[in-house]
């Protein structure tokens, strides 16, 4: 048996990535404000050729689609994908959650899901500006989380004991652990850094 454990990563590292995302959080602002200057533009574009129709009102249409959807990804980067990292992790025989201030529990797996993936990137040993990270990446690579941000919370920056208590639960219950270096993860804006990828998963 795991029992439960509990980790505070609300230290030092979370105030300096929490201060920083609320400047990025106003880039994607501005950006997000520009979008939808654009979308209004193109929507009474449309609007006013609708009555005559022809190429001109398609094409105004199609750009205030493309252009709900650009705004809508960067409303939701801003709210949801640049924020707060998370302020607690959870660790109990059914499996491990991440709690987020002023949002709850974003990030949950469950040790039996047979299709269980956690990464974790280790920074510690790389001449990088984030060498002393530790960090759990809830980012998912598929194609629908992609279009909708919003179920993409933003990462963990993990305590060395945080960091070991999650690999010490997952070889208790038997699962697959494999590390190797990782050439390429974008860790932020602008930036690709070296790490060590550590991937949990059930056997194969």
């Amino acid at each position: 048996m795991i029992g439960s454990q509990s980790f505070d990563l609300a230290g030092d590292r979370w105030l300096k990535r929490s201060e920083f995302g609320r400047r990025y959080r106003k880039l994607w602002l501005g950006a997000t404000t520009f979008v939808a200057i654009l979308l209004a533009v193109s929507s009474y574009a449309a609007l006013r050729d609708y009555p005559s129709g022809g190429p001109h009102f398609f094409s105004a249409l199609g750009l205030a689609m493309v252009f709900i959807w650009v705004f809508l990804t960067s409303l939701f980067q801003v709210a949801y994908v640049v924020g707060d990292p998370p302020t607690l992790l959870r660790i109990n025989d059914v499996g491990l959650e991440l709690e987020y201030a002023r949002r709850g529990v974003r990030f949950r797996r469950a040790w039996a899901d047979p299709k269980l993936l956690i990464l974790l990137r280790d920074f510690r040993g790389w001449p990088t500006p984030v060498a002393s990270d530790l960090v759990l990446d809830t980012g998912d690579r598929g194609v629908i989380r992609n279009l909708f941000p919003s179920v993409r919370p933003p990462s963990a920056l993990l305590t060395e004991e945080a960091f070991n208590a999650l690999l010490a639960s997952a070889r208790k219950q038997n699962l697959d652990i494999t590390s190797h270096k990782e050439i390429g993860w974008r860790a932020g804006p602008g930036w690709v850094w070296p790490n060590t990828t550590t991937r949990v998963t059930h056997h194969a």
